[in-house]
């Protein structure tokens, strides 16, 4: 790959995530704290079976960092309300610039 479209193209991947970023800030779209749990969930689910294929477990987990369950899935909160709000902008403008296929 040509070095100067690699630079140009980890411009574009950086500017696309800050006017993402930038949209998330700025929209009213909210994400409700069951869907945010629920999406957490499945984070936890996919860190659980990350963590056995590599013959590891949570309570490896927790000992080795420092942290317990609930401080993890708080973390995982956080995580998922960016993540599904991330989404819903993106849909959001997918919408109001016609490209979504019904």
């Amino acid at each position: 790959m040509d070095p100067k479209e690699s630079a140009a193209d980890t411009r574009r991947y950086f500017l696309q995530t800050a006017f993402l970023q930038k949209a998330v800030e700025a929209s009213k779209i909210k994400v409700s704290k069951k869907e945010a749990e629920k999406w957490a969930q499945k984070m936890m689910r996919a860190m659980d079976q990350q963590l056995a294929n590599n013959g590891e477990d949570f309570e490896k987990y927790y000992e080795g960092t420092g942290t317990t369950e609930k401080e993890l899935m708080d973390e995982f909160i956080k995580e998922a309300e960016k993540q599904l709000k991330s989404r819903m902008v993106l849909y959001e403008i997918a919408r109001e610039q016609n490209i979504l296929e019904h």
